[in-house]
């Protein structure tokens, strides 16, 4: 029997194969919108990070389908997905990365803050 929610990769609890081949699967086998916490799953970003993302314009919008309810277009989430692994390809030849050095710890001085 085969899941309904299947994806590349993934198979149903109950589904055994025999090799992990991923298998295409056509925009009709996805659900139209996701809600956070499936967005989240999808991604491997926290709730609170995506939540963040999209304040700063950096993740795709979600869509309001109640008062108290939002969820993201699959399409939406997937071309994002897409968008940042071409930017990790364009970035490999990159050796170093001078933005994601931690930052200098200033020199510690005595409690007084001078010599003795």
């Amino acid at each position: 029997m085969k899941a309904i929610d299947t994806f590349p990769g993934r198979e149903s609890p109950g589904e055994k194969t025999g090799t992990n081949t991923a298998t295409k699967v056509s925009p009709l086998d996805r659900p139209a919108l996701m809600r956070l916490e499936r967005v989240a799953r999808e991604t491997g970003l926290s709730r609170t990070h995506i939540r963040a993302l999209v304040r700063d314009g950096r993740f795709p919008k979600p869509i309001r389908i109640g008062l108290r309810a939002v969820a993201w277009s699959t399409s939406e989430l997937f071309a994002w997905i897409e968008k940042r692994a071409g930017e990790r390809d364009a970035t490999t030849t990159e050796k170093s990365r001078p933005h994601l050095a931690p930052p200098a710890k200033p020199k510690r001085r005595g409690r007084m803050g001078g010599s003795l």
